[in-house]
């Protein structure tokens, strides 16, 4: 049942997302959610939910439209430059990844 939109995720829910997670994880999984396991959660909420990020300091955002880039995986980059950067010509091992970028404000 999609919960309503000012509920708080409940045991079924997170008990699904865990399903989800277990299902899939392996040894040496370098990403938290795939495609897949996004659609299996957000299939579970109300189609009308709104969908933010984190702000830049604190907060909530919107996200822009999602977008397909290819990046490549920098796990010893500071964690203010982010473990994964979009790739340029010569990167070993580029992936393609779904972004959901924070919306920026002035």
């Amino acid at each position: 049942m999609p919960l309503a939109a000012s509920q708080d995720l409940g045991d079924n829910q997170i008990e699904i997302i865990k399903k989800i997670k277990e299902e899939s994880m392996t040894e040496n999984q370098v990403f938290h959610y795939t495609a897949r396991e996004l659609i299996e959660i957000l299939s579970s909420l109300l189609p009308d939910t709104p969908v933010l990020t984190s702000g830049y300091e604190n907060g909530f955002e919107n996200i822009q439209q999602p977008a397909l880039k290819e990046l490549v995986h920098k796990p010893n980059n500071p964690y203010y430059d982010g473990e994964y950067q979009l790739a340029s010509d010569g990167d070993s091992e580029p992936f393609q990844a779904v972004l959901l970028p924070r919306l920026e404000r002035e």
